[in-house]
């Protein structure tokens, strides 16, 4: 799988190896970020993909939800055909114990059973402007 992250400001796609982190942004770094003031920028938190900065947000608990969204994206995904007509709230505790054990997003559909990967082996996620 290989995931893709284009970064904030719309000119490059990161190419995801092995990490990506949150980092405070050090008062002595200038960030070139149209949408921050110089008195926001020390305040800023950085979401770094290999070392490279991807996208740069006013607080630590916006930097986090974007990290989840990207963490949302890697999840595999899988499409389950049952083979027997069963009730939506049946349905239901079966889609909840799927993704519960296999830590997947999991979509459930009518006859016949059949279970394969929805996802190709490139994940594309675009960081938001804010």
């Amino acid at each position: 799988m290989e995931l893709l992250i284009r970064s904030q400001n719309k000119m490059s796609l990161i190419k995801y190896n092995k990490s990506i982190c949150i980092s405070k942004n050090n008062p002595g770094v200038i960030i070139i970020d149209i949408d921050l003031k110089k008195s926001d920028k020390k305040d800023a938190y950085s979401i770094f993909v290999d070392g490279e900065i991807a996208g740069t947000y006013l607080s630590k608990a916006r930097a986090l939800e974007v990290l989840d969204e990207i963490n949302s994206k890697i999840k595999s995904q899988y499409l389950v055909k049952c083979n027997a007509l069963l009730k939506d709230e049946d349905m239901q505790r079966i889609k909840r114990h799927l993704t519960k054990e296999y830590l997947g997003d999991f979509i459930l559909e009518a006859p016949p059973i059949e279970i394969k990967p929805l996802n190709s082996n490139i994940i594309y996620y675009e960081m938001p402007e804010k």
